[in-house]
């Protein structure tokens, strides 16, 4: 699957990132948002940082996670596949505001 659904949670600023791509199977993720991107990537054994905790959403393979963010919005957001390798995915979050890209 290549994309990711942002949807806000119930606590202010906070949002619940899910999708079913295969590195959503990881148990931690690395996730940084910079430059209009929302950067994931799968810690190293030795990686001293804040890590983010997936969870399973459901019996269909969709697992997520929550992050706290004020430069977030809901939506659907496509993988950049010409910046995104099998260690390191880019979600292109740079769109007009309430619109989401799919």
């Amino acid at each position: 699957m290549n994309y990711i659904n942002i949807n806000k949670h119930s606590r202010a600023n906070n949002y619940v990132v899910s999708s079913k791509h295969p590195m959503f199977k990881n148990e931690y993720l690395i996730v940084k948002l910079e430059d209009g991107y929302i950067r994931m990537s799968v810690p190293t054994i030795d990686y001293n940082g804040k890590l983010y905790k997936t969870s399973a959403i459901s019996k269909y393979g969709w697992r997520s996670f929550c992050v706290n963010s004020y430069d977030l919005e809901p939506g659907k957001y496509l993988l950049d596949e010409s910046e995104s390798d099998e260690d390191v995915l880019f979600f292109d979050v740079t769109y007009t505001r309430g619109r989401s890209q799919i």
